[in-house]
């Protein structure tokens, strides 16, 4: 198996006091082979909790001009306040000894600038990871909207599933095995073909194929693309390509089981 390791070529660099290398940011330590969201291609955008400098106080709000949730990608896609809705917080110690950034109202909302998975790769396709929780009953976590309603859900609603949402109605979904209580990687993917399929942790819970309405697949997160619901988010992460699941498993196993204590 191979890997696109990060560039590390600055960590011997002689730098000003004050500044840290760039690969030290994102918790890359010295290792090249350490693997991470930004060791697979097509990156197009990773928010990290535990990425503010400083540290944030416990209950800041998130998405101010102070507070911008800085992309890790290098793309800028920052997230930021979305219009006269709420705020987001930054809670601390919530899961591993990390912090998360916490939505607990329908109300709060964050703006991340427009991803054309269409433009990056001229196929849509796609892979969404989410490091999170939903945090009361029947209540979701979404990504992604627009004028038709193009989302990605993670629901808590009576069965705990994700699902590709647009229109008003869930094109597709697939049951997961609960609580989404819990800390856990929900992975949402789409090839080039226009096939679907979820991931749970390192479980594949479910398939679709591009014959369930592709239209809308193709544009769904082409625009506005936001976070909102009731839940907690320690990362999410985005790339403009359909990755394996050896690399998948590879993120799981060297990233993200180890970050936030997952089984």
């Amino acid at each position: 198996m191979q890997f696109q390791v990060p560039d590390i070529a600055c960590l011997e660099c002689e730098l000003p006091p004050g500044l840290v290398p760039y690969a030290i940011l994102r918790n890359l330590q010295t290792n090249p082979l350490v693997i991470s969201p930004l060791s697979f291609p097509d990156l197009a955008g990773w928010l990290r909790a535990d990425s503010f400098i400083p540290p944030l106080a416990d209950g800041t709000q998130v998405g101010d001009p102070a507070t911008i949730w800085v992309d890790q990608s290098d793309n800028g896609r920052d997230a930021s306040l979305f219009g006269i809705f709420a705020k987001p917080s930054y809670e601390t110690n919530e899961v591993n000894g990390l912090p998360v950034v916490r939505f607990d109202s329908l109300q709060e909302q964050l703006n991340f600038p427009e991803v054309d998975f269409g433009t990056l790769t001229l196929t849509k396709a796609f892979t969404v990871a989410l490091v999170g929780r939903t945090t009361v009953g029947a209540d979701t976590l979404w990504m992604g909207h627009d004028a038709a309603n193009h989302q990605l859900r993670r629901n808590r609603l009576g069965a705990d599933n994700a699902s590709f949402f647009a229109g008003g109605s869930e094109i597709i979904s697939s049951a997961f095995a609960a609580p989404s209580s819990a800390f856990q990687v929900t992975v949402w993917r789409r090839d080039a073909l226009g096939n679907v399929s979820f991931r749970q942790n390192k479980t594949a819970r479910g398939t679709g194929g591009p014959d369930l309405n592709p239209a809308k697949f193709n544009t769904l997160c082409n625009n506005l693309f936001l976070a909102s619901g009731r839940g907690d988010i320690g990362e999410l992460s985005y790339w403009g390509s359909a990755l394996s699941d050896a690399n998948l498993d590879a993120l799981y196993d060297e990233w993200q089981k180890p970050r936030w204590a997952l089984p």
